[in-house]
């Protein structure tokens, strides 16, 4: 075992799996076929496969598939009992292995058989461990059953991120002392995040604050790595725009690098009554990509503005190709609708969506509150705490599980 590698299974894929499973669906050929075919790649590409399980409103327990031996083991604390919700996620991953052998020829993995749903299911504790229902997948768990080769790389991961993300939530709702400024940033224009604004991150009864949004559209565009540098938009500059000031905010993005001249696509956020919807112009394709239930007027405004800072632009958008876009994630919490025009604005490359969002709504607003906390957008990060900074800081990674 001194080259063994681990998978960590993704709860909302696990339900997928279980779904399919149960209803015997057969996955057609579709748009999420690639995704599909990357998955059991991943899967294939490792010694053990971890899937937690949810026994709807009773239980949580561990599959952890363990190609080697050909056997799929359990870890419930509840001991032995009825299976069926297991057999179902190992006839939805069969699916899925089924689909994607039927568009790649699966030879370099290392796994000796592929038909995981005929493995035989061990379970590894025969006696209830467990007398309350609170009980999940722990220390304990890792200290008695995971090999010690990767059990201190894994207890790494669940406390340095898991842990420091809860404590992290937990000290922002607490704080109670006001500073007038926690997230300061000028450049290109004034946006001051406090403290009550960053606590709102968090509150799944509030709609993101315009404010956050822009600071977060400003992070995306000043990526390097993503090359987002045609969008401009002010709260303030919204209706009845004058031609020449609306210009400006197609300016080049500050740290970008990029010019407006030399991009593609322009992306257009959009907000109303509460909630974010999102437009993509691909100025060469003429097609405009529409993340929305309902089609704003925006081409009058957009052709003004462009016949100040392009006066070779003859062209009128609503001419162009309208596409509604697959896989756009569907909620009917309004609250959410910012955190996902975020996340869509970072998927979309003018073609496609890379990739699948989830839509937890609790895990998008943690993400974004560490973002906007690690910004180097903070033109004074020494307004916060001390020990706010160093549990951020001890958070590296911000996309373990916002993508599925």
């Amino acid at each position: 075992m001194a080259k063994s590698t681990i998978y960590l299974g993704n709860t909302l894929i696990v339900g997928l799996l279980q779904r399919d499973g149960k209803n015997k669906e057969k996955i057609k050929p579709n748009i999420k076929e690639d995704s599909i075919v990357e998955r059991v790649m991943k899967y294939v590409a490792h010694d053990l496969v971890f899937l937690p399980i949810n026994i709807e409103e009773m239980h949580w327990y561990l599959a952890v598939v363990n190609p080697k031996r050909c056997e799929i083991h359990v870890l419930g604390s509840l001991g032995p009992m009825s299976r069926d919700d297991l057999g179902h996620v190992l006839d939805g991953l069969k699916l899925q292995i089924d689909a994607a052998l039927g568009v790649r020829d699966i030879t370099d993995h290392k796994w000796p058989d592929l038909q995981v749903s005929l493995w035989p299911v061990v379970e590894q504790f025969y006696h209830r461990m467990q007398t309350d229902g609170c009980f999940s997948v722990s220390h304990m768990y890792i200290n008695d059953f995971i090999p010690n080769l990767y059990k201190c790389q894994l207890i790494i991961a669940i406390s340095t991120i898991s842990i420091s993300i809860i404590d992290l939530c937990r000290v922002m709702q607490t704080l109670s002392f006001k500073r007038k400024e926690w997230v300061p940033s000028s450049d290109p224009y004034p946006i001051s995040l406090s403290l009550k604004n960053l606590q709102d991150i968090l509150d799944v009864s509030r709609s993101m604050d315009v404010d956050v949004f822009n600071l977060a559209v400003r992070m995306l565009a000043c990526d390097m790595a993503m090359y987002i540098c045609g969008y401009r938009r002010h709260s303030r500059l919204r209706l009845k725009h004058d031609p020449k000031s609306l210009a400006k905010f197609f300016d080049d993005w500050p740290r970008s690098g990029v010019s407006f001249s030399e991009c593609r696509l322009v992306v257009v956020p959009y907000y109303a009554c509460g909630n974010f919807s999102m437009f993509v112009l691909d100025k060469h394709a003429r097609m405009i990509a529409i993340i929305d239930l309902q089609i704003q007027k925006i081409a009058k405004t957009y052709d003004r503005a462009m016949d100040e800072i392009d006066p070779s632009w003859n062209d009128d958008i609503y001419d162009w190709n309208h596409i509604y876009l697959c896989l756009v994630p569907k909620t009917f919490d309004s609250c959410l609708t910012g955190f996902l025009v975020i996340e869509l604005m970072n998927m979309w490359d003018g073609e496609r969506i890379h990739g699948l969002l989830n839509v937890d709504s609790r895990l998008l607003r943690k993400w974004l509150l560490i973002e906007v906390l690690k910004s180097n957008f903070n033109e004074s990060a020494d307004n916060i705490p001390e020990d706010v900074r160093v549990t951020v800081c001890s958070i590296r990674n911000t996309y373990v599980e916002k993508y599925i």
